[in-house]
């Protein structure tokens, strides 16, 4: 029967306005902890779709049906309007262009409004829990001006907090989603797990900032690994990396120089060579004791091994189909070259015109070496 999609027009405050089932084509594309982007391409009626007709800050929510089920929001986001085009193709036809991006998009908007020094610009913690504060002070309840909350809309999820290494930030004037996106990714560096983060849109105009460790979707590597073998794996590569390794680790505990104890685990290869020692440090999270310090050591020294990283793309095929099966931030099984690696769906690149659906899904994972 195949899939559908409709775009669901609303006003900046989420009133629906319009509906849109035809259209030439619209193409989208998400990535995990980076701002999604989706253009849209409409046949001209200017009577119908006069240059007013578009409201800045106005909203799409691109809307998928799978075999005339139901319609659901696919990649749960909401997609903010940037700009609107109307230029005439080379037979003479007029046509409008509309570029949206999703709603991690209104992070960019917003600054780290407030001066270096204090605790609204300087933090320190689990990075989930400092992610999360900057939210609230520059997006929510938070902030010291009324006039910049949108708390109305924008909920935080408190259910975790105390996830992803322990580090400093300060971040005075500096944009809001670079903020965030930073904090994610030195997370990463320092303990090698995942820290991934979204506004998910909710219904009712109503947003969510949460925080996902590892993956964000559905444990799928209980099932069949996707391989060449299979015909769901396209275009696998392995980098072997050596240079995000790091097998001496200190951990240290709160405290000041003389008063924190310090633990330092060393890899049995760190003395392989004359120079194969590779040093960091961690702030350890817990320090009830020696043992639980020497814990967190000895876990980080895990995470940080030699790793070969894949990449690939996921095929669909008619057992196997996105929305179906598998979605946009699941965690999965790939089978490449003998090795076994966990996978995440990172970015998922639709289009979709008069010529059908095109899915195109990234994958992304690692294996120890």
């Amino acid at each position: 029967m195949g899939n559908t999609y409709r775009l669901e027009y609303l006003n900046p405050f989420g009133v629906p306005l319009d509906s849109f089932v035809e259209f030439e084509q619209v193409s989208y594309q998400r990535t995990e902890n980076k701002v999604g982007n989706m253009d849209i391409l409409v046949k001209a009626d200017i009577n119908k779709y006069p240059l007013g007709y578009w409201k800045k800050d106005g909203v799409f929510l691109l809307m998928r049906s799978i075999d005339g089920g139901e319609f659901y929001n696919d990649t749960n986001t909401a997609w903010f309007i940037n700009q609107v085009r109307y230029p005439t193709n080379k037979n003479g036809e007029l046509q409008i262009h509309i570029n949206c991006t999703d709603a991690l998009g209104v992070l960019k908007r917003r600054l780290v409004a407030y001066e270096s020094g204090n605790v609204f610009s300087e933090k320190e913690g689990f990075s989930e829990e400092m992610m999360k504060d900057f939210i609230r002070d520059n997006l929510g309840v938070g902030t010291l001006d009324a006039d910049r909350s949108a708390s109305q809309y924008i909920t935080i999820d408190m259910t975790e907090f105390n996830r992803g290494g322990i580090q400093i930030k300060s971040a005075a004037w500096a944009e809001l989603f670079s903020t965030v996106s930073e904090i994610a990714k030195t997370s990463e560096e320092l303990i090698g797990r995942a820290m991934i983060f979204d506004l998910v849109y909710r219904g009712n105009f109503n947003f969510l900032f949460k925080v996902w460790e590892d993956y964000r979707g559905n444990d799928l590597r209980s099932g069949i690994p996707v391989s060449e073998e299979y015909g769901t794996l396209a275009q696998p590569q392995v980098l072997l990396d050596f240079e995000s390794e790091k097998n001496s680790i200190y951990a240290l505990s709160k405290g000041t120089d003389g008063d924190q104890t310090v633990i330092n685990a060393v890899a049995e290869n760190a003395d392989s060579s004359p120079f194969s020692r590779k040093e960091a440090k961690i702030q350890a999270k817990y320090q009830y004791s020696d043992a639980a310090v020497q814990a967190e050591a000895e876990s980080a020294l895990l995470d940080q091994r030699a790793q070969a990283l894949f990449s690939g793309i996921l095929q669909q095929t008619k057992d196997f189909r996105y929305g179906v099966d598998f979605n946009y931030g699941d965690i999965l099984s790939a089978q490449y070259l003998g090795y076994t690696f966990d996978v995440r769906i990172k970015t998922v690149n639709v289009t979709v015109n008069k010529s059908g659906e095109q899915v195109l899904c990234r994958l992304e994972g690692k294996a120890i070496v």
